[in-house]
């Protein structure tokens, strides 16, 4: 993949758009592509997902939907226990570690995080957990990438993560990928069912979103207007630099308020990260790339990155990405949205996160 490609993923990750025809506008009217070179490039896009060669996924500000994070540290495995092949209302993913202990990450209502972290705090069956406000996704700089590649090669995984931290740690970045503000939109059963459809395929045609939901091309065009203000953009899950990175090395910290943001900056720019998730309250949790055989090594790395950085490791796991399950932006019907009341259904949260604390 080219150093041009890099760049455009880089814009893609700041578009807020979505659908194959909103990117083609944005490349035109901000990047200032011709339309055919626009529709080329995007239909080459569509072309390496659909192929498997790059995995696209529109990224949404939760806080927009009404949504927090919760990441939940469970002693024991779980994950299996789940249906691989259904809908579990309200989990956004679930890990289970080789040390026989379990990470459940859960979509909660902002309405609901007082309910639910009082059954948490009351239960016996957990380690920890943590309330997280914000997502953000690894949009690596371009300069790290380059640097992380070269080192990797010639002098190893982890060397090359601690010195690509280090050289993220002492820049000063001008546009900040960890800061977005906050803006509500109002929820109804046919728009969380196309930002579910996006989520997954950030490209798909109007005219394929409108057939694949069962609504008209101007209520496509209408729920978008809508989404718009939640997108963040468009990200590549998976780079070629991740081929055989096999572990995912999670950390969930507490550092201070005044610090997290700037960890997350760091964090968000590097190759190796996955995911970073934080809380105004100073909670941050992070998943990064490893191969298995470089995984505790690099596992202490973080560990000592985060601890120089004034965070108190809360927990740290080393998880094979075979034990990793991922759901979608959250719809199933009628147990996770009220399509009467339009609001999330706490009750029935409550129920799913008694039943898993009982597996």
């Amino acid at each position: 993949m080219s150093i041009e490609f890099l760049r455009l993923v880089k814009e893609l990750y700041r578009a807020k758009v979505v659908s194959k025809l909103m990117v083609v506008r944005y490349l035109v009217e901000k990047l200032g592509f011709s339309r055919s070179h626009a529709y080329r490039v995007v239909n080459k896009l569509v072309e390496l997902h659909g192929m498997g060669r790059i995995v696209l996924r529109a990224n949404y500000d939760l806080r927009s939907f009404g949504l927090s994070l919760m990441i939940i540290v469970v002693p024991r495995s779980i994950c299996r226990k789940l249906p691989q092949d259904l809908e579990v209302p309200f989990i956004r993913s679930c890990m289970d570690s080789y040390s026989a202990s379990s990470i459940l990450v859960l979509y909660v209502p902002r309405d609901g995080v007082e309910r639910i972290s009082r059954i948490l705090q009351s239960s016996d069956r957990i380690d920890t957990f943590a309330i997280l406000d914000e997502r953000y996704y690894g949009a690596p700089d371009l300069d790290a990438l380059k640097m992380f590649v070269e080192l990797s090669r010639t002098q190893g995984l982890v060397k090359a993560f601690v010195d690509v931290v280090t050289m993220l740690s002492g820049r000063s970045f001008d546009a900040y990928l960890c800061r977005c503000e906050e803006q509500r939109i109002e929820l109804d059963v046919d728009l969380l069912r196309l930002a579910r459809v996006l989520e997954l395929d950030p490209l798909m045609d109007i005219d394929e979103v409108a057939t694949k939901l069962g609504i008209s091309r101007s209520s496509v065009r209408s729920y978008l207007e809508s989404l718009s203000r939640s997108i963040v953009g468009i990200r590549v899950r998976r780079l070629w630099i991740h081929e055989g990175m096999d572990t995912l090395i999670v950390a969930l910290a507490k550092c201070s308020s005044n610090d997290v943001e700037n960890i997350c900056e760091v964090l968000v720019r590097h190759p190796a990260t996955c995911s970073v998730a934080l809380s105004r309250q100073g909670f941050l949790a992070t998943s990064i790339r490893s191969y298995g055989s470089y995984a505790l090594e690099l596992s202490q790395a973080v560990r000592r990155f985060l601890n120089a950085s004034g965070c108190e490791v809360l927990n740290l796991s080393v998880i094979p990405l075979t034990n990793l399950v991922t759901y979608s932006i959250p719809y199933v019907p009628r147990l996770e949205f009220d399509p009467v009341r339009k609001r999330w259904n706490v009750d029935a949260l409550e129920r799913i996160v008694r039943i898993l604390l009982a597996l």
